[in-house]
């Protein structure tokens, strides 16, 4: 994921990790704890894990994406292994899709590697969550950690604004005031999957101070940087520009001084340094013009200088 991207989904899967497994499918009726998402055995980091206690311990693992990446598969299988072999408990991965625009045929469920004579020697299983797949109702049912994500459901622009109100009242009961500008800032971000910003400023009126969330910091960097980058690139490429036309003018201007020795010593023979120091001088096309014009008028070296 992309860092704006892959700090909102991490954010709101801090608020509670019940609601995570909620959403993924899995059993949220056991003890539930964080594990760190660094698996430091081969260098690898995985979006989150959680350690689902119990008599059948389990570890889940959430991928989540943004955009198409073939090798999500592999990458999952990869992630599980070395989970497995981190915590030697059973491991279910979870890649959870944030719009249709992430989703791929490679994403079936089951990644397969194969020998050259066509028998299969890895295989690893894991599910997949296309959230524009889920009903509204889904997360509104759900916990206040994939809230936020209702928007990307199945809906239209029509029914945001009831949409809103809805989720408007549980985060007025169930957030703190100092969570309140996170949630609606990282809800604009992934709002900004499905719908023109316009209509997600216009609907965000009113939301809290946006503001000072770690989002708009964060846009607000991403711009920065942005606009950095397109105008280094901009400056590059008006310097190359500028740099070529210089070189070319340059060269075209010490082209016709060769030409103007060149007559020089045609007219009057082997040419004074001083001479050759004042043609190399020159620095103007008019200049070289003007002193070639004197050349051919000239008739003797007295009278050129």
């Amino acid at each position: 994921m992309t860092k704006k991207y892959d700090a909102t989904s991490k954010f709101f899967m801090s608020l509670s990790q019940q609601d995570w497994l909620a959403l993924i499918g899995s059993p949220t009726d056991l003890d539930i704890a964080d594990l760190d998402s660094d698996v430091s055995t081969v260098t690898a980091s995985v979006d989150k894990l959680f350690l689902v206690k119990g008599d059948l311990p389990r570890i889940e693992h959430v991928e989540v994406q943004s955009s198409r990446d073939t090798s999500v598969p592999v990458r999952v299988c990869r992630y599980g292994v070395l989970i497995h072999y981190s915590y030697l408990l059973p491991v279910h991965s979870t890649v959870v899709l944030l719009h249709s625009g992430a989703n791929g045929d490679e994403l079936n469920g089951c990644y397969a590697a194969y020998q050259t004579d066509g028998t299969t020697f890895l295989q690893y299983h894991y599910r997949v969550v296309r959230l524009w797949e889920l009903p509204v109702e889904a997360f509104l049912n759900a916990g206040i950690g994939v809230l936020a994500f209702a928007p990307l459901g199945k809906i239209d622009e029509a029914g945001l604004p009831g949409l809103l109100a809805r989720i408007e009242l549980r985060v007025e009961r169930e957030l703190p005031p100092s969570k309140r500008a996170e949630f609606w800032g990282g809800m604009s971000i992934l709002m900004g999957f499905r719908f023109d910003l316009s209509v997600i400023e216009e609907l965000m009126k009113g939301k809290g101070n946006m503001k000072e969330s770690v989002y708009a910091q964060m846009l607000i960097k991403e711009g920065l940087e942005q606009g950095l980058e397109k105008g280094l690139e901009q400056g590059l490429e008006k310097g190359l520009e500028q740099g070529l036309e210089q070189g070319l003018e340059r060269g075209r201007l010490q082209g016709e001084k060769a030409l103007l020795i060149r007559t020089l010593e045609k007219r009057f023979g082997r040419i004074d340094p001083v001479l050759r120091q004042i043609v190399e001088g020159l620095s103007t096309q008019s200049e070289i013009e003007a002193f070639h014009d004197r050349a051919l008028d000239a008739t003797t070296f007295q009278q050129l200088l």
